[in-house]
């Protein structure tokens, strides 16, 4: 056993006397206990400083589910999205523009989106963009039990296919907010779950 003994200028100071008195008055019982001790603790200082660094996180990392943020191709392509949870203001303006381009879009709908704008919704359609899911109510999906993430998936593909007659394929979580549950649960339903690679919001 050591006692650490502080120095006036800061330093640590080890006291052979009091090394030698701490040996000389403990049992046999503690003696073992603070040899056990003291090697538990330099076998974990050299197993921290050999274990090779990242193996842990790369184990974790390989277990985590993601979306699809691009798909790789040798083509100069870029896939524009839309995200339709609240107002639609621009919504005509944005579908000129993708029209007098030729350009072609997806747009996420949620179902209170839906509600307010059917009309907005079915001429997306009609124009020929693709329609994804982007859930009932706009919930934080990982905050969600099993059945209600299914709830929002179910719910928001029946209006989408009422409102626009589409059949949506894709769905693009809330917030960008997923976990393996949601991901494993979006795919098992026989959707592709999709996120961004560059934000204009950003």
């Amino acid at each position: 056993y050591f006692f650490r003994h502080f120095s006036s200028s800061g330093c640590v100071t080890l006291s052979k006397e009091a090394i030698v008195m701490r040996v000389f008055f403990c049992n046999g019982n503690k003696l073992k206990l603070g040899l056990a001790l003291i090697c538990l603790l330099v076998f974990g200082i050299i197993a921290t400083a050999l274990w090779p660094q990242g193996i842990l996180s790369a184990a974790s990392e390989q277990q985590r589910l993601v979306p699809i943020y691009e798909v790789e191709t040798d083509k100069p392509l870029v896939a524009i999205s839309f995200d339709a949870s609240w107002g639609a203001e621009h919504t005509e303006d944005i579908l000129d523009t993708l029209d007098e381009y030729g350009v072609k879009g997806t747009f996420f709908l949620v179902n209170i989106w839906l509600e307010d704008y059917p009309e907005m919704a079915a001429q997306i359609a009609e124009r020929g963009h693709e329609i994804g899911l982007h859930s009932t109510t706009h919930p934080h999906f990982t905050e969600l039990s099993e059945e209600q993430i299914l709830s929002e998936l179910s719910d928001n593909y029946a209006m989408i296919q009422e409102v626009t007659g589409y059949t949506p394929t894709l769905f693009r979580p809330p917030f960008g907010d997923y976990n393996n549950q949601v991901v494993e649960l979006v795919n098992a339903s026989g959707y592709d779950c999709i996120q961004w690679s560059v934000d204009k919001m950003v």
